[in-house]
C-alpha cells in the first residue's frame, strides 16, 4: 500500500469499501451465492479495495498461507472477517472448510465469533481455552502424520501436479474425538 504523496506514484485509497461491492454482489442471497460458487475460483480471497478494483489473492496458486500482522487496532480482525466471508462467497461449503483460531494477545475470542455462522466454519477455537487448543494441536499433528503416510516420501510441492487431482478423504473421528 502506498499513499498518494507529493511524488504521485501511489493512487489514493477510498476511505471505505463494502465487501459485497468488491465481490460483485448486490446482496448475499442463496441464489447469488450459488451463482458465485459456480463461477468463482477456489481459494480466491478478496482482501479489500484497490485503486483499480478489488484486491485479491489466490491462495490456491499463491498460497496456501497468508500472514497478517499489525498492532492492536490496525484492522487485523476486520481483515480476517473479510477474508473468511470472501472465501465463503467463493467456495461451496462441501469444498471449503474454515477453522477459526481467535484470541491472540489475551482477547476473549469475540473477534471472529460473527464468522461462526458461515456454513464453512468447522470449528472456532479461542486461545483462552487451553484444553481445546491442546486437543486441536494433537488432532492437527495426527492429521499431518496421516497425510504424510498417504503421500509417502517426497516434498508436498512435488505432488501438486497429478496428486492434486487425487482426493484424500477425511479421517473418520475416533471415539475420543466424538
Amino acid at each position: 500500500v502506498r499513499s498518494a504523496g507529493p511524488g504521485g506514484r501511489g493512487a489514493a485509497l477510498r476511505r471505505s469499501a463494502r465487501l459485497l461491492d468488491e465481490l460483485g454482489l448486490a446482496r448475499a442471497t442463496p441464489a447469488s451465492l450459488m451463482a458465485r460458487w459456480a463461477s468463482a475460483g477456489d481459494g480466491t480471497a478478496v482482501l479489500g479495495a484497490g485503486p483499480r478494483g478489488p484486491l485479491a489473492v489466490d491462495l490456491t496458486r499463491e498460497g496456501p498461507h497468508l500472514l497478517i500482522e499489525g498492532p492492536a487496532g490496525s484492522g487485523r480482525t476486520e481483515l480476517l472477517r473479510s477474508i473468511a466471508a470472501s472465501l465463503a462467497a467463493g467456495g461451496r461449503p462441501d469444498r471449503l472448510g474454515l477453522l477459526l483460531v481467535d484470541g491472540a494477545g489475551g482477547e476473549r475470542g469475540e473477534g471472529l465469533a460473527a464468522c461462526t455462522e458461515l456454513p464453512h466454519v468447522t470449528e472456532h477455537l479461542v486461545a483462552s481455552d487451553p484444553v481445546r487448543m491442546r486437543e486441536f494441536a494433537q488432532a492437527l499433528g495426527a492429521e499431518l502424520k496421516r497425510r504424510a503416510e498417504i503421500l509417502g516420501d517426497g516434498h508436498f510441492a512435488d505432488r501438486r501436479g497429478p496428486a492434486r487431482d487425487r482426493l484424500i478423504g477425511q479421517r473418520a473421528p475416533s471415539a475420543a474425538e466424538s
